[in-house]
Parts: C-alpha cells; sequence; structure tokens
C-alpha cells in the first residue's frame, strides 16, 4: 500500500471558516458576473500577448481622444483595462488555490480509494474462510463492482487490484 501522504481532519469549523473566508473576500467584488456559455463563445477574447496592444491603445487614446467614438471615454477605457489587469492577478491567485486544493483532493481521495480496495480484498479473504459478518460486507461491498448495463453498451467489471500493485 502507499504512504499515507495526508494525514489530516479538516473539522467542519476549519471548512466553514475557509469557505466564509473565500465568501467575504467575493463581496468587494459586487460587480462580477455569471456569463451564459453562448455569451463567453460570443464575447471578444484578451489573451495575454494582447495586453500590450490594448495598453498601448489605451496610451494613445489619452494622447488623441479624438479617435475614440463618442460613446466610449478614455476614463472608461483605462478602468477596464486597470480593471481586466487587475482580475487577471486575483484569477491567478484563486487558480493557484483551486490547484492546489483539486491536488489534495486528489491525493487524499486516492489514499481512501486504495485503502477501501485493500479492507475490501481482506473482507473477501475472511468471507472465503467463513469468518462470521465477513459475507454481508464483501456482499454490500461487492455492488460497487457489479456490471452495470447502460442502454448502449456495458461498462466492464473491475477487480480490487492486488497488494503488489498498490
Amino acid at each position: 500500500m502507499s504512504i499515507n501522504k495526508i494525514n489530516v481532519e479538516v473539522t467542519q469549523e476549519t471548512e466553514d471558516l475557509v469557505r466564509g473566508s473565500i465568501e467575504s473576500s467575493t463581496a468587494p467584488l459586487d460587480f462580477l458576473v455569471n456569463l451564459q456559455s453562448i455569451e463567453r463563445i460570443r464575447l471578444a477574447k484578451m489573451a495575454r500577448k494582447d495586453l500590450v496592444f490594448v495598453e498601448r491603445a489605451l496610451m494613445h487614446a489619452v494622447d488623441n481622444p479624438k479617435y475614440l467614438n463618442g460613446y466610449v471615454t478614455t476614463e472608461e477605457f483605462g478602468k477596464d483595462v486597470s480593471t481586466a489587469k487587475c482580475l487577471r492577478r486575483l484569477n491567478a491567485t484563486a487558480d493557484s488555490l483551486k490547484e492546489r486544493i483539486n491536488d489534495t483532493r486528489l491525493v487524499v481521495e486516492s489514499e481512501a480509494y486504495a485503502t477501501a480496495r485493500v479492507y475490501y480484498k481482506a473482507v473477501k479473504a475472511a468471507a472465503k474462510e467463513g469468518i462470521p459478518g465477513a459475507e454481508a460486507i464483501a456482499n454490500d461491498l461487492a455492488v460497487h463492482y457489479k456490471k452495470r448495463s447502460s442502454t448502449k453498451e456495458e461498462t466492464p467489471v473491475t477487480e480490487p487490484p492486488t497488494e503488489q500493485s498498490l
């Protein structure tokens, strides 16, 4: 069995504290929006390389505002550029946190699943030896490995790995 890389229990209090902190950290950003998929598709996208172009256009617009159409001001243009840069930085921070949480979750889930499979194998062996209560547990856990039929194709049965493969 693999080494238990993460040996911690997150209390409900800790989870609530982190959730509350994340939620309260977005309170100052009350202008954030939720787009529909079609809206995301239709919007012009600004890649990192386009930021230099946008910043240079803003610089020129400030120096030569006569080329702006009547409904856009250099002030609004500047706010958009500044906000876009800020949101990119915040997004990078949030992405980093999300990646660390996701990676940690993957490790913990892997450890839990590996342990569950080893336990299942041990219970099956105990049931084979006729140890009281083991067969009921083995049957309950075996449901996970039963064939599941769908309308088009069947999912193959997967057996837990041997101790050597863990």
